[in-house]
């Protein structure tokens, strides 16, 4: 800033400045004064290539630091790239995924299925199983009158055994007494005749 400084205080002569002030009418301690002010006041002040300079420095470190900025941008855009391919990889994964439990799914919808038809075929066998009970119940109590029956001809035969038993046993005796009556005739007619 010095020399530039320098360059804008040689380009402000104050003698000229006073002597044109004093030329124009006014009294020199007020242009000496005027110019001493001025000459301050132009001290304090930056030239137009002084300035364009300090701004193209400062612009050159904005630059930078913006170029430092976008290229850690641009890594981090970099990692998000790799982080949305890894989230595109893993919704294809969970996509599959649902693939598969919808098919899992449609066979259980289909195991679902095929066991709504066995229960209403096992209902469809209790039915006829019922049915066949209810048949049982029929024959088991046909079989009970059948059994009664048979006990009361079991009992008659049972009588008539044995009063058929006490005939025969009758007969037996009528018989043995009738062989024992032919024997002593036949015993008596031999010792008649003999």
């Amino acid at each position: 800033m010095e020399t530039n400084q320098a360059e804008m205080l040689q380009s402000f002569d104050s003698l000229a400045a006073s002597k044109r002030l004093r030329e124009s009418g006014m009294p020199m301690n007020q242009a000496d004064a005027t110019v001493g002010v001025v000459g301050d006041a132009v001290r304090n002040l930056v030239t137009r290539e002084y300035l364009d300079s300090r701004l193209e420095g400062l612009e050159t470190r904005i630059d930078g630091r913006f170029n430092k900025v976008d290229a850690r941008l641009n890594k981090m855009d970099a990692r998000l790239d790799k982080m949305d391919a890894r989230f595109d990889k893993m919704d294809g994964r969970f996509d599959k995924m649902d693939g598969r439990f919808d098919k899992m799914d449609g066979r259980f919808d289909k195991m679902d299925g095929r066991l709504d038809k066995m229960d209403a075929r096992f209902d469809k066998m209790d039915g006829h199983l019922s049915k066949m009970d209810a048949g049982f119940d029929k024959v088991d109590a046909r079989f009970e009158k059948v059994h009664t029956i048979f006990d009361g001809i079991d009992s008659q035969f049972g009588k008539q055994s044995t009063e058929m038993s006490a005939q025969m046993a009758r007969w037996a005796f009528a018989l043995v007494l009738s062989q024992v009556a032919v024997g002593a005739l036949v015993v008596s007619l031999i010792s008649y005749i003999g």
